[in-house]
């Protein structure tokens, strides 16, 4: 009897062990979605019909640890206009409460680009709205970023 005693005590002290353990590892604060803003647009590269923009992102990690951005898809509108799209094109590391800039490259034609700088001229301001997902360490999150330039930005970014 002593001895099924004590396997059922090794049992319950192992299983106690594991409840703990499971426990601890919950504890960890939840994860907050970082922002990501627009930084600027360049033309990389301009072709006879396509154009390749960089576009600069900031990303903010509003956490209390460094985590990682597995994926970034995004959408870029300037003045209501498409002007491309464009994924993360491998995983980057943002550290705790810092802000890193991000280069990805997006396609797009000339003659979007053309519609956009000219409705972009007609507000005097530009205009943009930046649409995608992120995912941090497995945790997917939606964006919508919505912002105006000023022309005067133009000289840099365009």
């Amino acid at each position: 009897m002593s001895s099924r005693s004590g396997i059922s005590a090794t049992r319950i002290f192992g299983t106690v062990a594991i409840l703990t353990l499971a426990a601890c590892a919950t504890l960890q604060p939840k994860l907050e979605m970082p922002k990501v803003v627009l930084e600027g647009i360049e033309i990389d590269q301009l072709g006879s019909d396509r154009v390749l923009l960089k576009v600069d992102l900031q990303i903010d990690n509003p956490n209390e640890r460094d985590v990682t951005v597995d994926a970034l898809d995004f959408t870029l509108d300037v003045a209501g206009v498409r002007v491309g799209s464009a994924s993360l094109a491998r995983a980057i590391v943002l550290a705790a409460h810092r802000v890193t800039l991000a280069e990805l490259g997006a396609r797009t034609s000339v003659n979007d680009l053309a519609r956009a700088f000219d409705a972009a001229l007609r507000e005097g301001d530009w205009s943009y709205e930046l649409a995608g997902t992120i995912i941090v360490n497995g945790q997917r999150w939606p964006f919508i970023r919505q912002g105006k330039k000023n022309l005067r930005d133009l000289r840099r970014d365009w």
